[in-house]
């Protein structure tokens, strides 16, 4: 249940100052993601192509809607690049090493939210 709670406080801090000073993130505004929780899980959806799986996830997550050869750029909170790959056929990055926490993906004009735990 504190999980959920801080994950979703995270989510209404996030949307408020991107609110307050109209700051649009990987080509679709936070307005355009809807977050719906429980106490066991995050479930995030997108109304663009790209997703995101499994969410949350501890070792890797699988990049759908994009091709072999794109790049995968992974954002902490702060807006800091954290990872940065390029596609191979699975489509898959490694975030291991990042620490708990909540992340965006961005894949060329659209992005993404994802949970590490």
């Amino acid at each position: 249940m504190k999980r959920a709670f801080f994950l979703l406080t995270c989510l209404w801090v996030l949307c408020n100052l991107c609110m307050a000073q109209d700051i649009y993130t990987a080509g679709c505004s936070l307005y355009d993601v809807f977050v719906k929780s429980d106490p066991l899980a995050v479930e995030v959806e997108h109304l663009g192509k790209l997703a995101v799986y499994p969410n949350p996830t501890r070792e890797s997550i699988v990049v759908d809607g994009i091709g072999e050869g794109d790049g995968i750029h992974v954002y902490d909170m702060g807006g800091r690049l954290v990872r940065s790959a390029t596609a191979g056929p699975d489509r898959k990055i490694d975030v291991r090493s990042l620490p708990a926490g909540l992340y965006w993906v961005r894949c060329g004009n659209e992005g993404v939210p994802f949970v590490k735990e």
